[in-house]
């Protein structure tokens, strides 16, 4: 069933990202109505239930583009029909508390590097980890945040900064290290959701893995989409 599982639902997925000029104000925080109206020429990637594939209970999409800026951006939607019980077990930067409660992740290999995670709480905070090597909480991203809670759901806009092929030689606890991602280089990401309610977790991803975020079953190694900037 694994097998099965691996190869009918957790084959890779594959996005060509849309080329997007933001007003400098693209990382303000704004709610679900505005996301649809602010991103409205970005193509919408639902999340599926990380193990089987199938429908989450609450729904997750997310929005992905490169800016004029030459910098990679996120918009997420949380939606959740019980926000006044929203898990946020921790409002600092670089708290592991953060995985006790409601989050966002992006796990992101470049040409370069293999592979960081990226965390987001409702409150905003963030929590960094390069993965390459064990768990390194030193390295700082760079990412800017922008986060917005509203009546039924809530949403995460993320401005990402590629530091350059050489930026892991430079200094490897700052910025993510690869160029823009090109189909020739592209980059691997994955972009999943926690969502914690009275001891139990619901958990999706873009791209299902058939265990964990960090964990996919034998047959869905590459369990990352692939993104790419066709010039």
């Amino acid at each position: 069933m694994v097998q099965t599982i691996a190869s009918k639902l957790l084959s890779p997925r594959s996005l060509k990202l849309s080329k997007f000029r933001f007003p400098e104000s693209a990382c303000a925080p704004i709610g679900a109505n505005q996301i649809d109206d602010f991103w409205s020429g970005v193509a919408t990637q639902s999340f599926r239930e990380i193990k089987e594939g199938g429908v989450p209970a609450e729904g997750t999409e997310f929005r992905i583009a490169v800016g004029s800026d030459k910098m990679l951006y996120l918009a997420i939607l949380c939606r959740d029909s019980d926000m006044e019980n929203l898990n946020i077990m921790s409002t600092l930067d670089g708290d592991a508390a953060i995985w006790s409660g409601d989050f966002i992740e992006v796990q992101i290999e470049t040409p370069d590097h293999l592979y960081y995670q990226i965390c987001v709480g409702p409150a905003g905070n963030i929590m960094d980890i390069d993965r390459s090597e064990g768990l390194n909480d030193e390295w700082k991203s760079g990412v800017e945040v922008a986060v917005n809670r509203g009546k039924d759901e809530w949403t995460v806009e993320m401005r990402i900064p590629p530091a350059g092929a050489t930026a892991s030689e430079i200094d490897p606890n700052t910025g993510i290290s690869g160029d823009l991602p090109t189909v020739n280089d592209p980059w691997y990401i994955n972009v999943g959701r926690v969502r914690l309610r009275d001891g139990n977790a619901e958990t999706s991803a873009w791209s299902p893995t058939g265990g964990t975020f960090h964990k996919p079953v034998p047959g869905a190694q590459k369990a990352f989409g692939r993104i790419f900037i066709e010039k």
